[in-house]
């Protein structure tokens, strides 16, 4: 199946509609077709429930939604590691103004750089960061 639908009450329609090797199926009005988890089964023509090959390990399928769904602990570590990337990145936007205060030698600059830079070092050591 492509995901594609037609509602025709012609056939003449559905012919020009349906791409060469494809044919069309008719199915109650009203039901939808998921292409991600159904398939056609050739031998009696009927749509049947369909489970894909996983797309990864990190990954279990969810029965109920018919998806897979990143694992529980996979989610909670890509989760920790998005937010470190976004503190990082705060930090190291907020280093730019303790930079140029360190460099003019106000006070506390420098000792605003290196919490800056201590907090950075913490997150990158405890989350895998993909460059």
């Amino acid at each position: 199946m492509n995901g594609r639908s037609l509602v025709a009450s012609d056939n003449r329609l559905v012919a020009l509609n349906t791409p060469d090797g494809y044919i069309a199926i008719d199915h109650p009005e009203g039901s939808t077709l998921d292409h991600l988890s159904q398939k056609v089964d050739i031998e009696t023509g009927n749509i049947v429930d369909y489970q894909p090959l996983a797309p990864s390990e990190d990954h279990e399928w969810d029965a109920r939604a018919r998806r897979y769904r990143l694992k529980p602990d996979v989610k909670a570590i890509r989760d920790r590691q998005e937010a470190a990337v976004i503190r990082i990145s705060m930090l190291e936007r907020e280093s730019i103004t303790a930079l140029r205060e360190a460099v003019l030698d106000k006070d506390g600059a420098m000792e605003r750089l290196k919490a800056i830079d201590d907090e950075i070092t913490s997150l990158k050591s405890h989350v895998i960061l993909r460059a």
